[in-house]
């Protein structure tokens, strides 16, 4: 599949169906016809608030949801992995909608992504369950007292199946479109609760004013800096010698669903 920082051609195809032109974009989002025109080319990405209100003004299908986030992910978050170091694991993505996903679903692929419906194909095999905490429990993690995957079995809220991980991962629900697009609410994020990030992972980390946070991680000669997927979320930067203790723990992100609605 080509990439797309905004899903156009899914966007494209939609305006024919429903006979609709870029000028009516324009004033769905309440912005200039160049500035549509910025969007199609991929030099302005879109916010949740803007997919979600083209998704319902164009109608757009189930199906056709899965392959827009398909298309925004491998542009926008994706791309951005490439750089890993050696042997790190890549994020993988699933796309689904409707209820939680159980033991019983059938999945096909968009690579890198996968885009799973459920259904009444049985596709446990190969799967692992993985405990589900939201983000206020964890805030409450103390890495000192258990490994995390203890500490969420003990205070899960629901579980999750996912296709890679180990034994010390746990699952943690988005609750809010904090993080959206790219992790819109509802996703569950299955976190490497026993690893260190590499520079340009994804991570959920606690900060120390008692925020958990997913972010963009890097680090260069000492200057850490934790980067927002989309537009609305903060930057966080610090010398780890002079501004130590800055963060309470920090785990890579090694898959996620995202639950479309």
């Amino acid at each position: 599949m080509e990439k797309h920082v905004n899903g156009w051609p899914v966007i494209s195809k939609w305006l024919g169906i429903n006979e609709k032109k870029q000028a009516d974009l324009a004033r769905l989002l309440k912005i200039t016809p160049s500035a549509v025109s910025q969007i199609k080319q991929g030099g302005i990405m879109l916010n949740s608030e803007q997919l979600n209100a083209i998704i319902r003004y164009l109608n757009i299908e189930v199906d056709d949801m899965c392959k827009l986030y398909t298309y925004i992910f491998n542009a926008r978050l994706l791309d951005g992995l490439d750089m890993q170091c050696p042997g790190n694991q890549k994020l993988t993505v699933n796309v689904t909608y409707g209820q939680d996903i159980g033991s019983s679903y059938a999945q096909k692929s968009f690579a890198p992504l996968h885009e799973v419906h459920e259904g009444s194909a049985d596709y446990s095999a190969g799967l692992r369950k993985y405990d589900v905490i939201d983000f206020s429990k964890a805030a409450e993690y103390e890495p000192a007292l258990e490994a995390p995957h203890v500490f969420a079995a003990e205070h899960a809220c629901s579980s999750a199946y996912f296709t890679s991980g180990s034994e010390n991962c746990f699952g943690l629900k988005v609750e809010t479109d904090e993080f959206a697009p790219e992790f819109p609410q509802n996703s569950v994020l299955l976190v490497a609760g026993s690893e260190y990030p590499c520079s340009n992972d994804i991570v959920v980390a606690k900060l120390r004013n008692g925020n958990v946070v997913v972010r963009r991680y890097h680090r260069d000669n000492g200057i850490v800096t934790l980067s927002p997927e989309n537009f609305t979320g903060v930057k966080f930067e610090w010398n780890c010698s002079l501004n130590p203790g800055y963060i309470q723990w920090m785990f890579p992100i090694v898959e996620a669903t995202l639950k479309l609605r």
